[in-house]
């Protein structure tokens, strides 16, 4: 992308910066030439479901080290078993089909859409597990797709309980710290990570996160995860027919921890605006933050979604 280019880009994201009525931090990166427009800060808050697109990565590390003994085919029922108290036996049944690829792709077999920050409290943190176990799964797993935070909370269950020790350490020790993400922490609700929700990062560690998922998996020449679990995690797996139409930032499929538009725009995406965007045709991320009022986020995605419109046109 030359000087031209992004001169017109620069003056569309300083106007999104000044208007205060959008992102707060915004930042596009070339990955083949390393040019960078840096228009963030480093507040580190909650990126809510970009937590989603973290932990997917540290699953992907831990099929890679345990060389596939834990695995997207690996059943979670044998792993948590003795942790749940299931009292909703008419579960055991579809619990006992739950697979990790399941949690990743939310479709674990709930019908109703399930811990959403809006909708709980402190005080229900403790009891969340059990509500998971519990809440009846009323399709078959694998068969219907429904964005929720439950799968990934799950998830986050049944990698510490494989483990056998505390997830963070592990996520902390195996990749943030590779990514020179330090310092960081990560809420949990009980015993068990949030997992969808409640890591605290800053928008330049996202913009890592993003040139890992980028770079296949590899990180300033360290190989970090394996690429073929990366291409995994950006191939459009599921189908959302509930999609908020855009032209580019478009939920039309879900892969591991991502979303595929029709356009084949890759994008992580949290809740108030938070956005790691992948144009891999271009090699460009795309990164924005907003840690304030969850009302600004339908004005960031706009924004962006003109940016890359902009990209694409100046491109030809």
């Amino acid at each position: 992308m030359n000087l031209e280019i992004m001169e017109n880009i620069e003056k569309f994201a300083n106007k999104i910066i000044e208007n205060k009525n959008s992102a707060e931090s915004l930042i596009i990166y070339n990955n083949n030439s390393d040019y960078i427009l840096d228009l963030a800060n480093d507040k580190v808050f909650d990126v809510r479901s970009i937590s989603k697109t973290v932990l997917s990565l540290a699953c992907g590390i831990l099929i890679d080290e345990t060389f596939g003994e834990f695995s997207l085919e690996t059943e979670i029922f044998p792993i948590i078993k003795d942790k749940i108290n299931l009292t909703n036996k008419k579960n055991l049944k579809n619990l006992k089909e739950v697979k990790v690829k399941h949690l990743l792709t939310h479709t674990t077999g709930y019908r109703d859409l399930l811990l959403f920050s809006k909708d709980l409290k402190e005080s229900d943190y403790d009891n969340l597990f059990d509500y998971c176990i519990n809440y009846p799964l009323y399709f078959k797993p694998g068969k219907e797709f429904l964005y929720s935070n439950a799968g990934y909370y799950l998830l986050s269950a049944t990698m510490e309980e494989y483990l056998e020790y505390d997830l963070f350490d592990f996520i902390n020790e195996d990749l943030l710290v590779p990514l020179d993400i330090k310092d960081r922490s990560w809420g949990k609700y009980g015993k068990y990570l949030a997992g969808a929700t409640k890591i605290k990062l800053n928008a330049y560690d996202m913009l890592k996160i993003g040139k890992l998922i980028a770079n296949n998996g590899i990180f300033n020449g360290r190989k970090i995860i394996d690429k073929s679990y990366v291409d995994l995690m950006q191939k459009p797996i599921e189908k959302n027919t509930n999609e908020n139409q855009r032209k580019f930032l478009s939920e039309d499929y879900y892969g591991l921890g991502l979303w595929i538009s029709d356009k084949n725009t890759i994008f992580a995406s949290g809740t108030g605006g938070q956005l790691i965007v992948f144009l891999k045709n271009l090699d460009i991320i795309i990164v924005a933050t907003n840690s304030g009022s969850l009302s600004k986020a339908h004005k960031i995605k706009e924004d962006i979604d003109q940016i890359i419109e902009k990209i694409y046109e100046i491109r030809g």
